[in-house]
């Protein structure tokens, strides 16, 4: 029985078909020492930063502690959206892995944030 080519296996192959993330969010209002914290409980890479109705508004990463909250004279009390990325890419659970694929290759970025609605 001849098998399907990758490329076709990717772009019909749903997120949530292989995909059962673990949702680590907070208010853009924390302060870096929490957020800090949450990552380092939670074993997580990112968190999502997302308003009070759960809309996703921005991303914070190892990268943004590593290049922006790592600088001489930053304060930890200070709020975690002062440093998170605000130009968040966001797919649908439905979305195909090839179109995660293809985001994180346009846009540079390691996270996707998977939402209910756009």
């Amino acid at each position: 029985m001849p098998q399907k080519p990758i490329d076709e296996i990717l772009k019909e192959t749903k997120i949530y078909q292989i995909l059962r993330p673990k949702l680590v969010m907070t208010l853009p209002t924390v302060k870096l020492q929490d957020a800090l914290d949450l990552m380092h409980a939670e074993k997580a890479g990112y968190i999502v930063i997302a308003d009070a109705h759960s809309k996703v508004v921005g991303m914070f990463t190892e990268r943004e502690v590593l290049m922006n909250v790592l600088q001489k004279g930053v304060s930890l009390s200070e709020p975690v959206e002062k440093f998170m990325r605000k130009d968040v890419h966001t797919l649908s659970k439905t979305d195909s892995v090839q179109a995660a694929i293809d985001a994180m290759d346009t846009f540079g970025i390691r996270h996707i944030p998977l939402v209910d609605e756009f």
